[in-house]
């Protein structure tokens, strides 16, 4: 469970920074460096052949842009999750909440039934303390639980920021519950690019876990 930035450095007219590149085609040797023009007038041929096969570096402007990972907390709200496995659960979301800390995600989270609640939102230091302080609190008191649905509504959630021009990358969806009931429902082509991770409180869950080692995420029963 991993979690860091991405860092990317795209082609940009108007960057402020400027880096040196492989030359891709003959258009480009007005960017030709300076430099390299000297062996254009000592060996013509020399200086052709390196254009042609890619060998001349060219300038070009850049941006620098910076993803963080979208991670949203899924915690059962079922009235059995409270005591013991609440603690745990805390400690799940204080973990998560340490990437927030350290500037490497966006954290979402919201106690789930058969549907999402109240979404809360960290994404500084400052967000990440009070919604941990929120959430060791909180009571648990809701009836039924849609594991499945809960996971296809937080997977459409973190892809509806990133379309909405969102910095953030490889969503990973946490789910914290004590609950049995199989995500047979949920295929892994219904969460594109979505990573998930299951946790089962002091009860076995084999349809989570197995569904959250399909995605290339972590499975525990008897968490």
């Amino acid at each position: 469970m991993q979690v860091r930035r991405q860092c990317l450095v795209e082609p940009d007219p108007t960057g402020e920074e400027v880096r040196q590149r492989p030359i891709r085609h003959l258009g480009e040797l007005s960017r030709v460096a300076k430099q390299e023009w000297a062996t254009r007038q000592q060996a013509p041929t020399y200086f052709l052949y390196k254009a042609i096969s890619g060998q001349l570096p060219v300038r070009e402007r850049v941006t620098r842009v910076e993803r963080k990972q979208a991670i949203f907390i899924l915690v059962d709200g079922s009235g059995s999750m409270s005591g013991k496995k609440h603690w745990k659960a805390t400690g799940v979301v204080m973990n998560r909440l340490k990437s927030v800390l350290d500037g490497d995600s966006e954290v979402w989270l919201s106690v789930f039934d058969t549907k999402l609640t109240k979404v809360f939102h960290a994404t500084n230091p400052v967000e990440a303390r009070e919604l941990i302080k929120k959430f060791a609190a909180g009571n648990f008191t809701g009836g039924g639980t849609d594991i499945a649905a809960a996971t296809k509504a937080a997977h459409d959630y973190v892809e509806d920021q990133i379309q909405k021009g969102a910095a953030l990358w490889r969503p990973e969806v946490v789910v914290l519950t004590d609950e049995d009931t199989s995500v047979a429902s949920l295929r892994k082509e219904m969460i594109p690019g979505t990573r998930v991770h299951g946790f089962a409180m002091e009860v076995k869950n084999p349809s989570l876990v197995a569904f959250a080692k399909s995605t290339g995420g972590v499975g525990m029963d008897q968490f």
